[in-house]
């Protein structure tokens, strides 16, 4: 017998400049201090949009604890909302995901 789990997953489509980033600060910042968050973006002016526009969620960048997947997995564990690059989310192992996934992070990207 298999584990079974459900996601909910909601698509915004909208060409750029249409208010994407606006509308996940606008929705982050409106969920209480119980729901954590990974914020995944492309771009690096966007993680500090993100620090800067959702103060108190008081997001966090992984640091290098000997590497960025040890550093984000310390994040992980410590329940910290984190916002992060695609190109660190795309080295996440089953461990990262399995952090993630059990911590009940609202996954952004």
């Amino acid at each position: 017998m298999g584990v079974y789990f459900v996601l909910r997953v909601n698509v915004v489509d909208t060409i750029m400049g249409g208010g994407k980033t606006s509308a996940a600060i606008n929705y982050i910042n409106s969920t209480g201090d119980e729901v954590r968050f990974l914020y995944i973006t492309p771009f690096l002016s966007e993680v500090e949009r993100v620090i800067r526009s959702c103060p108190s969620k008081a997001f966090k960048q992984p640091e290098s604890f000997g590497t960025k997947i040890r550093g984000i997995k310390y994040l992980f564990e410590s329940r910290e909302n984190i916002v992060s690059t695609h190109q660190l989310f795309s080295l996440f192992d089953d461990e990262i995901i399995d952090l993630a996934y059990n911590a009940g992070y609202v996954l952004i990207m």
